[in-house]
């Protein structure tokens, strides 16, 4: 079996969000088994897409309600700060609590 592999990923950031990155993760997950999911955003939105066919141990949702909007600029999204699902997931990926 080879190695898990822990991927952050920020659900909120994006058109169509949460469910677009949702679907995307489950497609994923169906050919890339050895996955685990550091899901960053609003569980409450993130939840309703959230399909059956994934299984619960196969993610994790780290809750924040701060996004980084479309319309921010590079400073306006730096200022909103260090609790948005884009910024939270980046501390992940550095503090080597993911891989991706």
């Amino acid at each position: 079996m080879s190695k898990l592999i822990t991927i952050a990923v920020d659900a909120m950031g994006g058109d169509g969000s949460p469910k677009k990155i949702i679907d995307g993760i489950a497609h994923h997950f169906d050919k890339n088994r050895n996955s685990f999911y550091k899901i960053f955003g609003d569980n409450n939105q993130i939840n309703k897409f959230i399909p059956r066919s994934l299984s619960n141990d196969c993610y994790e949702i780290i809750h924040t309600n701060e996004v980084v909007k479309g319309d921010d600029t590079p400073l306006g999204a730096a200022k909103r700060g260090k609790n948005t699902s884009m910024w939270l997931a980046v501390e992940s990926v550095k503090a080597k609590k993911a891989d991706k």
